[in-house]
């Protein structure tokens, strides 16, 4: 079972192991303290799992909870334990965990009551009684809401909606993860959110599922939650990978590789670092969006892509991901994806340990000589140590330069090529930095007079015919404002 450190958070992974013994009559006796600290990466005790050591070696402190702790203890960060305070006074602060986290959160709840905990199963046992999962213990104490609110809000709804309409408000609460108990508010609802069964009874489940899928989500994330039968749609379950596979193999013009691949039936996942480049690419999503990325990354950040999901389907099932401008990002991003498809793909046939991306063939694109990242308020070594190819990925890095500029030679005829073959090798120098004086930092390049619009009362409006030609006969084209 995987726990989080809510003061650094999330850590890879957590494994207990104990040692097997031939004498048939000895007691075996798991430590799980020592078990964690003997498989821990850097060797050392993390702050919770010190706080469970700490509570055996002060029986005073058994008072205290976790986040109460600082007040009475001080964390020695070379030791790797928590000592009793001698001057001073702190406030414990337990870092935000998300709804969505489902155990992790939970488990952050129940660190602000329960005390004196020597282990992780002492979490979440209320007077006595051991419950399976920490969201259980969290409704023995009280802690969750009783979900009477939404129960009287669909309620309420009844009066002047329609059942499609309830169902709808439905999947906004459950998208909302605020609901504690899904299952409990349908048992309570479903009268009304069914009320059209006579005619939809079997489209019922899967009008919620579809919206639910929409969202990246699915009714399987959702404990105890009844699932649409095979017998009512086929395929339903892998929504995504459809949609990847009915995508439209004529938008994709210039995208050579993604199309050779599609038209083999196979899923390609195209993914930019920006907004803005994804809105000028057909089908493409940004990383973050795609593969569920945090925003505010670290060295411990992983991908929130949960084991047998719907995204991590598809991820599975995509033979090439491709993604654009790979330089903007810092190669923390990827590193959280390399980590998170080791754990998501283990079990696939194809699954090597040794590769990065677990063996998936992941094409990143972009130009060093464009924008980088930014790290605010960092100096050039940060950026540079903060980029993809300072990262233990890039060692497995295969490296192809392009060598003509496609996009300028499109449609063009022979008179024009060594021109434009002089601007490419041009535009390269510029991004090289060998052309223009360079003084501190900076550089002037002087732009040749045939590139110029020289000022005049219609310069702006050469320009607009120049770039949109046609403009009003194109203006309700798909595509037409894309390709330029």
């Amino acid at each position: 079972m995987g726990f989080v450190n809510v003061h650094k958070g999330n850590y890879r992974i957590t494994t207990t192991f104990y040692q097997t013994t031939n004498e048939a009559d000895t007691i075996q006796v798991v430590d799980e303290i020592r078990n964690y600290y003997d498989c821990r990466v850097y060797g050392k005790l993390t702050k919770l799992l010190a706080w469970m050591l700490a509570n055996r070696l002060f029986e005073f402190s058994r008072s205290l909870t976790y986040s109460q702790f600082p007040t009475k203890f001080v964390w020695k960060d070379d030791i790797s334990m928590w000592m009793l305070r001698k001057q001073g006074f702190s406030v414990g602060r337990l870092t935000h965990v998300p709804r969505g986290n489902d155990e992790d959160y939970y488990l952050r709840l129940l660190l602000n009551i329960q005390k004196g905990c020597l282990s992780f199963l002492d979490l979440h046992t209320i007077d006595g009684v051991v419950y399976d999962t920490f969201k259980e213990a969290c409704y023995e104490l009280q802690l969750l809401q009783d979900d009477k609110e939404f129960i009287d809000a669909l309620l309420e709804a009844t009066t002047w909606a329609s059942a499609n309409y309830l169902r709808g408000l439905f999947v906004v609460l459950l998208l909302s993860n605020n609901i504690g108990r899904p299952a409990i508010v349908w048992q309570q609802c479903c009268h009304v959110l069914s009320e059209d069964v006579l005619y939809s009874q079997r489209k019922c489940m899967q009008r919620k599922e579809k919206k639910l899928q929409a969202n990246g989500r699915s009714l399987k994330e959702y404990d105890q939650m009844p699932l649409p039968t095979l017998d009512v749609i086929d395929g339903l379950d892998d929504r995504m990978s459809m949609d990847e596979l009915n995508f439209d193999l004529s938008s994709l013009k210039d995208e050579t590789l993604s199309a050779a691949i599609r038209s083999e039936c196979h899923i390609v996942l195209n993914v930019t670092s920006s907004g803005i480049a994804s809105l000028l690419l057909p089908n493409v999503r940004t990383a973050h969006f795609r593969f569920k990325i945090p925003l505010d990354i670290n060295e411990d950040s992983i991908c929130c892509i949960k084991q047998g999901s719907s995204l991590a389907r598809l991820v599975f099932k995509a033979k090439l991901v491709i993604w654009d401008e790979a330089p903007m990002l810092n190669k923390l991003c990827y590193e959280s994806l390399d980590k998170c498809l080791h754990d998501i793909l283990r079990f696939e046939s194809y699954y090597n340990a040794d590769l990065p991306f677990a063996g998936k063939v992941v094409v990143l694109g972009g130009d060093f000589r464009q924008i980088l990242h930014v790290i605010p308020i960092g100096p050039r070594q940060e950026i540079v140590h903060a980029s993809i190819n300072s990262s233990y990925l890039w060692r497995f890095c295969q490296v192809l330069t392009l060598t003509e500029n496609m996009r300028l030679t499109m449609g063009t005829n022979v008179s024009e090529v060594s021109m434009i073959k002089e601007f490419a090798n041009w535009l390269l120098k510029i991004g090289d930095g060998l052309v223009g004086d360079s003084t501190e930092g900076e550089s002037e390049v002087e732009i040749p007079k045939e590139m110029l619009i020289h000022d005049s009362a219609y310069a702006f409006c050469e320009l607009v015919i120049f770039v949109y030609p046609k403009l009003l006969s194109n203006i309700n084209r798909m595509g037409y404002f894309k390709e330029r």
